[in-house]
């Protein structure tokens, strides 16, 4: 028998709420397979779930650790794994009903892949390793052909080989981890494929760190950055649409720091945050704006815009309402919004 097991990797932290439906989904999970529930210090009843399901199934391992982040809990998922291929969830997500099938018949009609992934957006074929590095990053076109499904590292199995070979993990980072380690894994692959069916479900929600103040944002920003000069400059990233790519993250970065601003009422970090902006890289990525604008959503443009402007106040006024809009439609959405990818 072709060895196909699969070690799939879930971060939990205070999950408690979307739990059981995320390991319900995993039930399908075959005899060469393992799951490794990684508890990140949670502090609701999100371990003794998965102690309770460990029970049941000798297949699933529980893992608890001090809180780190989702970075510091995948990596230790994958220093733990077992399988030839290692996948990762979300605790709030869930797999579609015959998924285990759908990525056993990816895997035997491209056995030689490195990466496989999985989306009905997307054709099925044969990838190129550079299309899809700078489409993780965020360029626009390559983002287009494939459908935004290359920046997040779930709806993919990776070869634990890969990953071991090349000593790849995830960044400790707050934003960006799933961009650096898809882009290392990606350039790093001999073989990248899609698989043109959906098998992940994602559940968007207001409450998710995607929607949540840190007070380290603007560290995360540098960091991030600084990581991504050295994967240029580690694999000679440097023709022009490269360097377009590498300044359209600058510009998202601004504006994803004036988001989660927007959440907080603490305004000691705008001055931190009106520094970031005038430092040059930032300043001459905001002068170049004009260049990047059909490749940004309409409400970010016109944010940038003001701060290009010097009105960062004004921006963060238009990035509130955003807010608010967006959070009464969660609202009406019970704050449950699901998302096949």
């Amino acid at each position: 028998m072709q060895d196909i097991g699969i070690s799939i990797i879930v971060p939990i932290y205070n999950s408690e709420k979307y739990l059981a439906k995320c390991l319900n989904s995993l039930m399908e999970i075959s005899e060469q397979d393992e799951v490794i529930l990684i508890n990140d210090g949670s502090t609701d009843s999100s371990l003794s779930i998965c102690e309770e399901y460990s029970k049941y199934n000798n297949q699933i391992k529980v893992i608890t650790k001090k809180n780190g982040g989702v970075s510091s809990a995948r990596n230790l998922g994958i220093d733990n794994s077992k399988k030839r291929y290692i996948t990762f969830m979300d605790a709030d997500d869930y797999y579609v009903t015959g998924w285990r099938k759908i990525i056993e018949d990816g895997i035997e009609y491209f056995n030689q892949a490195d990466v496989l992934t999985f989306s009905n957006k997307v054709p099925k074929k044969i990838l190129d390793k550079n299309q899809c590095t700078l489409a993780a990053i965020g360029n626009d076109k390559a983002n287009r052909e494939l459908n935004g499904t290359m920046n997040w590292a779930v709806s993919k199995i990776y070869s634990r080989d890969l990953i071991f070979e090349n000593n790849i993990r995830f960044k400790n980072l707050i934003n960006g981890e799933d961009t650096l380690f898809n882009c290392y894994v990606f350039l790093n692959a001999n073989q990248l494929v899609n698989i043109d069916k959906s098998i992940y479900i994602y559940n968007k929600n207001f409450d998710s760190s995607t929607n949540t103040f840190n007070h380290n944002l603007i560290k995360n920003e540098y960091l991030f950055h600084k990581y991504l000069k050295e994967l240029y400059q580690e694999y000679q990233l440097y023709d022009s649409f490269w360097n377009s790519t590498y300044e359209k993250t600058l510009l998202t970065g601004i504006f994803s720091i004036l988001y989660k601003l927007a959440l907080s009422k603490d305004k000691t970090n705008l001055s931190s945050f009106i520094e970031l902006c005038n430092r040059e890289e930032y300043s001459s990525a905001l002068t170049n704006l004009k260049v990047y604008k059909n490749d940004l959503n309409v409400i970010v443009w016109i944010i940038l815009l003001e701060i290009k402007r010097g009105k960062i106040n004004t921006g963060l006024l238009i990035t509130k309402e955003y807010l608010f809009l967006k959070r009464a439609y969660y609202k009406i959405k019970k704050n449950s919004i699901e998302e096949k990818i």
